[in-house]
C-alpha cells in the first residue's frame, strides 16, 4: 500500500499503523531503500540471511547465504537467533482478517479509532 500511495502522490493518506514501506526507491533506482529489521509471514520469518520456519519454540533455522535449498537445520547451533526470531514472530502475529472486513485496518472485528 505505501508503494502505490507514493506513486499516486497520496502518501499522507496511508494509515499510520501500517507496517509496510514504499519500495519506490528500488523501483526507480533512486535514493536509499528503507528496510524492515525482519520479514514475517505466517509460519516463516527472515532476518538478513537467516530464515526460520515453524512457530515460536519450534523453529527450524537456515542460513540462506550458505544453504539456499534449506537442507541444514541450524537451530541447535544458534539458539540465540532462534529465540530472537521466535520473539519477533510472537510480537508480529495477528489474527487473519476476513475478506468481509469493512476496510478498517485494525485487527479482525476492531474498528479504527475505537
Amino acid at each position: 500500500m505505501p508503494t502505490l500511495a507514493e506513486l499516486a502522490g497520496a502518501s499522507t493518506h496511508v494509515p499510520k499503523d501500517i507496517n509496510g514501506i514504499s519500495v519506490v526507491p528500488t523501483l526507480l533506482g533512486a535514493g536509499e531503500q528503507k528496510k524492515h529489521e525482519y520479514l514475517y509471514w505466517r509460519g516463516a520469518i527472515r532476518m538478513g540471511d537467516w530464515k526460520g520456519i515453524g512457530s515460536p519454540g519450534k523453529l527450524k533455522l537456515y542460513d540462506l547465504a550458505k544453504d539456499v535449498g534449506e537442507q541444514n537445520d541450524l537451530s541447535t547451533q544458534h539458539p540465540d537467533i532462534v529465540n530472537k526470531l521466535g520473539t519477533f514472530m510472537e510480537k508480529t502475529w495477528t489474527e487473519p482478517r476476513s475478506q468481509a472486513d469493512d476496510g478498517n485496518y485494525g485487527t479482525a472485528g476492531e474498528k479504527s479509532g475505537e
